[in-house]
């Protein structure tokens, strides 16, 4: 009788062992086309030859070291070499005007104080 009982519990054993193969090829073939999956959505136009019209989203810009997204300020930038018109030699110069601003041209508020350098602008009469 104790033999009948092992051969009963090594079928049920092994049944068990079959069912839980089956499961795991089941499990495997999920992970496998999961797998896909996330390689298809993770392609965009920058790691992928697909165009740019096709993202989803647009990549996120890059953060600054100090939180905050980078973005370069109007005018010169930090450490180019600084680029300016030579000034009209004088024997071209045909008048010099001298302009001082009593007031601000935007805001039309008064200046108490007078220009300490005035600004001399060279013209040339054509």
């Amino acid at each position: 009788m104790e033999g009948n009982n092992l051969a009963k519990v090594v079928k049920q054993q092994a049944e068990l062992i079959q069912q839980l193969v089956a499961k795991l090829a089941k499990a495997d073939a999920r992970i496998a086309e999961l797998e896909t999956e996330i390689a298809r959505l993770n392609k965009n136009s920058s790691n992928s030859s697909k165009p740019s019209s096709s993202d989803i989203v647009k990549p996120q810009k890059p953060v600054h070291e100090n939180g905050t997204h980078e973005k370069r300020k109007r005018g010169a930038q930090q450490g180019h070499k600084r680029h300016l018109r030579q000034p009209f030699p004088p024997e071209q110069v045909d008048t010099f005007v001298k302009i001082t601003l009593e007031s601000c041209p935007l805001a039309g508020v008064r200046w108490n104080r007078p220009a300490k350098n005035p600004k001399y602008i060279s013209r040339l009469n054509w």
